[in-house]
């Protein structure tokens, strides 16, 4: 499931983060008005090792 979640800062309003929690993996983007001016790799997750019989 992804999760995205948007954030506003009342200080500068044309500028907006969002999250982008897709499970395995999580990205942030930064936009500005209507046009994404960057983006950033938060974290990666990693299954638990299990053993195989």
């Amino acid at each position: 499931m992804v999760s995205l979640t948007k954030v506003v800062s009342n200080d500068r309003l044309e500028f907006t983060v969002y999250i982008e929690d897709a499970d395995k993996v999580c990205y942030a983007y930064l936009g500005k008005e209507k046009s994404t001016v960057g983006n950033i790799w938060l974290y990666n997750t990693v299954r638990p090792y299990s053993k195989r019989t």
